[in-house]
């Protein structure tokens, strides 16, 4: 298996999920940010009746570069989050995969997944249960030929 993913976003459901959750709680941090130092210029500019649009501008020219920085991390964010997000929802999806083939009756091999992904417990355990239903497949073919056996005897 190769170790280094080719595509950024595995899951789609689960990873735009998180890259919207992502988005929300920028533009939670962004919006509170504004706010207190909007409050922080009324505050500290010693006349608090001065026109709101004086403080306005006072505070926009100390603070756009760190907008301008929180606007650029945002996609940085979202890209670092879904690329991460790979580690946990490739292999829920490459399991998910092996279960569908499964229950469609194809044959399948056992799962493994990357070594630097989330889950190996779980693939273990898929492994597991995969050894065991084909030694009981395997066991019951064996009774069922006996019975044929004997029954023609």
């Amino acid at each position: 298996m190769k170790e280094r993913r080719t595509k950024i976003v595995s899951y789609k459901k689960i990873q735009f999920a998180l890259a919207r959750r992502i988005m929300l709680h920028w533009t939670i941090l962004f919006l509170t940010s504004i706010a207190l130092l909007t409050i922080w210029q009324l505050l500290v500019s010693g006349d608090p009746f001065n026109l709101y649009s004086d403080h306005m501008k006072a505070m926009w020219a100390k603070v756009i570069p760190v907008f301008v920085v929180f606007l650029v991390l945002l996609p940085v964010f979202i890209y670092d989050t879904v690329k991460f997000s790979n580690k946990f929802t490739g292999p829920v999806f490459r399991l998910q995969n092996k279960i569908r083939s499964l229950s469609e009756g194809e044959i399948t091999n056992q799962v493994t997944f990357r070594k630097n992904d989330f889950w190996h417990e779980l693939a273990d355990d898929f492994n597991t249960l995969l050894e065991k239903t084909d030694s009981d497949a395997y066991q019951n073919s064996d009774n069922k030929s006996e019975e044929a056996s004997a029954g023609s005897v």
